[in-house]
């Protein structure tokens, strides 16, 4: 008797956990359809031009520094319609691996430099810390996978992006790794898209910009000593790398900064986008009043992606 009642009890926890699997099991698929979903529709990036910019503004101002300002101060701190680029015609998609596509189809990229020595070491130096692109982003794993897919608009495409690691000693070794792949490959033609080699100059990285294993301190000293193409992270720790005067410490650079790319349509597990955050709102805020500041009205764009 007690035999029975035990295996018709051990048949009964079999079925019931059989049971919570196929629920777990359920609930996971709903939740990875509504990610999909919610990645292609309810995507600002998919308005035209001038219903970003009202979404940018409307999200923006929920930002405490923003959110008693007037209308005509708005239009005046505030995107125009002409700092956004227009992505509407775009028919590539709006996944990670499109992500370099886009960015070459709608940013402005700086050319492959060609000058002589002289000039290609001054050039290098200004571009220390100085990305030409920003791509803003919700989530610092999202961050590491846009640093890691960023590496493919480097000269070549396949140049590991640098992480900020704030050790003098490993960065001198891969220096000299480098130039030795540099001279190993001398007497090959070189390709039309390449920049200045090794050997005269460092390579274009691809800055980590984000909380997640990397301290401010590392990403200061990592912008202050590496040339940047561009550079991913999420708006509070980017609007943080440029909080700190020039005079004082080196921080982020937008001198050579033309394209600001906002990650607008891709939701967390969940479900928040880029702006769903007070936190990243509030640093979009910080980041853009920077840009205005050290350059300008008009000289920066955005993209939403």
């Amino acid at each position: 008797m007690k035999l029975a009642a035990g295996a018709a009890s051990a048949q009964k926890k079999a079925r019931r956990k059989a049971r919570t699997k196929a629920r777990k099991a359920r609930m996971a698929l709903a939740q990875e359809e509504l990610l999909a979903s919610s990645s292609s529709s309810n995507n600002p990036a998919l308005l035209p031009a001038s219903s970003q910019v009202d979404f940018l503004r409307k999200e923006m101002r929920k930002a405490p520094a923003w959110k008693d300002l007037s209308e005509i101060e708005i239009g005046e701190r505030g995107l125009r319609e002409d700092e956004v680029v227009e992505t509407i015609g775009w028919k590539g998609g709006r996944e990670l691996l499109d992500l370099c596509a886009f960015v070459k189809r709608f940013a402005t990229l700086p050319p492959p430099v060609t000058k002589d020595k002289d000039e290609e070491e001054d050039e290098g130096d200004n571009r220390k810390g100085a990305p030409s692109v920003l791509v803003l982003t919700n989530n610092a794993l999202r961050a590491a996978h846009i640093a890691r897919e960023l590496r493919n608009l480097l000269p070549g495409g396949s140049t590991k992006e640098a992480a900020p690691t704030g050790k003098p000693n490993k960065a001198k070794r891969q220096k000299g790794e480098e130039t030795k792949e540099d001279t190993t490959g001398s007497n090959k033609e070189e390709d039309a898209s390449t920049t200045v080699s090794a050997s005269t100059q460092q390579p274009l990285q691809i800055a980590k910009l984000f909380s997640r294993h990397f301290t401010p301190a590392q990403q200061v000293s990592f912008l202050a000593t590496h040339r940047v193409l561009a550079g991913a992270g999420t708006p509070q720790r980017i609007a943080l790398l440029l909080s700190k005067p020039r005079e004082i410490a080196f921080t982020l650079d937008v001198s050579r900064l033309t394209t600001l790319v906002l990650d607008a349509g891709w939701k967390d597990e969940k479900t928040r986008s880029l702006l769903d955050e007070q936190g990243a709102r509030e640093g979009l805020v910080e980041i853009w009043e920077k840009i205005r500041e050290r350059k300008g009205m008009g000289q920066v764009k955005v993209i939403l992606f």
